[in-house]
């Protein structure tokens, strides 16, 4: 019996050993699960905030284009009431400097686009 006694204290330290690394494996694994859940928030929450900076930075340019497709076809509208109004009186020199001027102004608006 004092043999069968001191294996069974032997077994049982190794067993509680066996327990007790495995349970410090699971702990590990389980913090570091936490951190990389941390982290993962953390890079959620800055691709997030930069989502809505770039759906604000769209937005805005949208309606930057929409003043400058206005403003475009304004242009376009003033010159076509320029040449049906046109008379025979205009010098082709001035006629020239009519079409660089609206050419540049196009060309500005284009720029912008």
């Amino acid at each position: 019996m004092d043999q069968h006694s001191t294996t069974t204290h032997t077994t049982v330290p190794r067993a509680l050993q066996g327990v007790e690394a495995g349970l410090g494996r699971l702990w590990e694994k389980a913090r570091r699960a936490g951190e990389l859940i941390a982290q993962l928030r953390a890079e959620k929450a800055d691709l997030d905030s930069k989502v809505e900076q770039l759906e604000g930075e769209i937005t805005q340019l949208k309606e930057q284009l929409a003043m400058k497709e206005e403003l475009v076809q304004t242009m376009s509208e003033k010159q076509s009431l320029a040449e049906a109004t046109r008379t025979g009186s205009m010098v082709d020199g001035d006629r020239e400097a009519l079409r660089a001027k609206v050419k540049e102004l196009l060309a500005r608006i284009d720029g912008y686009l």
